[in-house]
């Protein structure tokens, strides 16, 4: 009983042995080969959440600043260029609800590119009907199915844009904010704490 138990013991030893001598091979071999093809196979997003700064009234509650939500038509041309099928589908479609020149030759020359921003600040209203449609609230054929179904590499990045209803009333007075969110005059500048959000 004893002597088949240690042959067993010297068994697993060796086995263990042999297990950790070819992971150590692999590790010193191909290490980098298997690191890269793990690093290709993850994705990640990192994404700036957009907070919407204070509005500004007056005393009888008259908005004399505020900001108000836009979308920014981001482009993965990436991801539309890993498959053939997705390129001429995704062009007809952008083309047909934005005004978009030369689109298929700016894909392609920005091949390489997961982050392209191809229209700025876009209304609500700008993108609604674009939205529905990738929803398949407008695709009757077949055929346009398949087009939405290979629609892909396409999102709307979301952020505020500061508005003067009152165009230049008290301009002086209440400064200005830049795209950034931060203000160097006015009371935009000297409430620039409390207006700026988190």
């Amino acid at each position: 009983m004893y002597k088949k138990l240690g042959i067993l013991f010297w068994i697993v030893v060796l086995a263990l042995f042999a297990l950790c001598t070819r992971i150590a091979y692999l590790n010193v071999a191909k290490g980098d080969n298997y690191s890269i093809k793990v690093l290709e196979q993850q994705s990640f997003t990192s994404k700036t959440i957009p907070y919407k700064r204070g509005d500004i009234l007056d005393r009888n509650g008259n908005v004399l600043a505020t900001s108000v939500k836009v979308y920014n038509l981001v482009i993965d041309s990436k991801v539309i260029l890993s498959n053939k099928k997705y390129l001429e589908p995704t062009v007809n479609v952008l083309t047909r609800y934005f005004d978009l020149n030369d689109l298929r030759t700016a894909i392609k020359e920005r091949k390489n590119n997961s982050y392209w921003v191809a229209k700025k600040n876009l209304e609500y209203k700008d993108i609604q009907k674009f939205e529905s449609y990738l929803n398949y609230e407008y695709a009757d054929t077949k055929e346009e199915e398949t087009t939405v179904q290979n629609t892909k590499g396409i999102w709307f990045e979301k952020k505020y844009k500061r508005m003067y209803p009152y165009n230049d009333l008290a301009c002086s007075l209440l400064g200005f904010a830049n795209s950034d969110n931060s203000a160097t005059i006015g009371i935009e500048s000297s409430y620039n704490s409390f207006l700026q959000g988190t």
